[in-house]
């Protein structure tokens, strides 16, 4: 096991600081899109175990990419320490502000489905219109039709 110095030590342990730091931004993310997309405690629970498994996923990524994959006791307090830090300074903010932030997302996904629908429901009426006035013209249409049948075959 190769030593380290102490100043990559404390390089290291900023790196994860900021890193944990980062994996609360992203579950403040995963939290926002939780709870403006799902209902239920179920949805909660597989939103979480999604978070948590990217996350050591990403933990594991980190070790590997700057540590040559060995697990260091102060890179995983360092990640834990970012992360706590996050979540109860700017976390508790942004859960504060979250429900403003849920709302504008909602408008803004009603604004688009809105943008984005509004030709097929002009499509749609359009439609509706052409069938109503080939329904109110169809009986009398039909009813030359029966008539001019008829002649045909009497001849």
């Amino acid at each position: 096991m190769p030593e380290v110095a102490v100043a990559a030590q404390t390089r290291l342990f900023l790196m994860s600081f900021g890193f944990g730091f980062l994996l609360g931004v992203v579950y403040d993310l995963f939290r926002i899109v939780r709870l403006t997309l799902t209902r239920g405690k179920a949805a909660v629970f597989v939103m979480d175990v999604l978070y948590f498994l990217l996350a050591g996923i990403a933990v594991f990524i980190f070790m590997l990419a700057y540590n040559s994959g060995e697990i260091r006791f102060y890179l995983l307090l360092g990640i834990l320490l970012g992360f706590l830090i996050y979540y109860f300074t700017f976390g508790a903010f942004v859960l504060k502000w979250s429900n403003r932030i849920i709302r504008a997302l909602r408008r803004l996904t009603r604004l688009v489905g809105r943008i984005v629908w509004a030709p097929v429901r002009g499509m749609a009426r359009l439609f509706r219109r052409l069938g109503a006035g080939i329904r109110a013209k169809l009986p009398a249409r039909l009813k030359n039709f029966k008539m001019k049948s008829k002649i045909i075959l009497k001849q």
